[in-house]
């Protein structure tokens, strides 16, 4: 197994401003012309519950991206709590064209890598523009610049939050990514790389993607500590994306119904000309 030590490359860094000065590939005009499927991924603790009951239908209505997207669900919760699950998941994600896959939960660096490997051995991914994986407390809360990068950055292939920016190397979050499948070596994420998922995840997408140019970078995203989280130590309304657990979501007592959304959502009306 090849050993690698990645630092960030100036010419992969982007957040929502785009140069298409050597852009070989025309835009997208319209939303409307990608195919685009959300990924989500989950073993519904209680705090994905908690987050899936107070917070998806107000991200749903406040992002283009969500109420377009058709959605996939891998859910490897405890077999005996399956069926009251499914119930949450389709009323809450089952505004478009909704499939849930069950498998067994392997652990927890294990399930996020055995997420990625099943939807490319089982091909789910075929025939998308774009796939956005995202747990269900990963929060999309400002989409603007996910949009900006979709439809005016045709070389774009990738799109990620780096979890080490404190330190300058590269380990890329996989709790919240985009990418362009057609983009990827069909025998990616087939287990080459074992262990932690981020490591794994970065491993895989280095040469299909980021060597080639192609990764984009959610700067505003990044965590401001060692915490692999989306928007980590930040003000969440400086962040994009935001992976955030108030302490009232901590709570193991209260009732689902009595959680509020600690997210404040910007609507992107238009997509940005920044």
């Amino acid at each position: 197994q090849e050993n690698h030590a990645w630092t960030i490359d100036s010419k992969w860094t982007i957040d929502s401003s785009v140069n298409l000065s050597n852009s070989s590939m025309k835009p997208f005009t319209n939303l409307k012309d990608l195919k685009i499927l959300l990924y989500v991924t989950t073993h519904m603790s209680d705090v994905h519950k908690k987050f899936l009951k107070s917070c998806w239908s107000k991200a749903i209505e406040h992002s283009r991206i969500l109420q377009s997207s058709d959605v996939t669900v891998y859910l490897n919760s405890k077999a005996d709590r399956r069926e009251a699950d499914k119930i949450i998941l389709n009323n809450t994600l089952g505004h478009n064209n909704l499939t849930i896959h069950e498998r067994k939960n392997t652990g927890y660096q294990e399930g996020a890598n055995d997420a990625l490997k099943d939807a490319m051995v089982e091909k789910w991914w075929a025939g998308y523009d774009w796939v956005i994986r995202v747990n269900p407390d990963v929060i999309l809360r400002d989409e603007t610049a996910l949009l900006d990068i979709m439809l005016k950055d045709p070389n774009a292939t990738g799109i990620f939050i780096n979890c080490r920016p404190i330190v300058g190397s590269m380990f890329i979050h996989t709790d919240f990514f985009a990418l362009k499948p057609a983009a990827l070596n069909p025998k990616r994420f087939q287990g080459h790389f074992k262990g932690n998922a981020e490591k794994a995840f970065t491993a895989d997408v280095y040469a299909d993607i980021l060597k080639t140019g192609g990764g984009r970078w959610l700067l505003s995203a990044e965590p401001l500590n060692a915490l692999c989280r989306a928007g980590s130590g930040k003000n969440l309304a400086k962040s994009p994306v935001a992976h955030h657990h108030p302490p009232s979501f901590l709570r193991k007592n209260d009732t689902l119904e009595d959680f509020v959304c600690p997210i404040q959502f910007v609507k992107a009306n238009e997509v940005s000309n920044r």
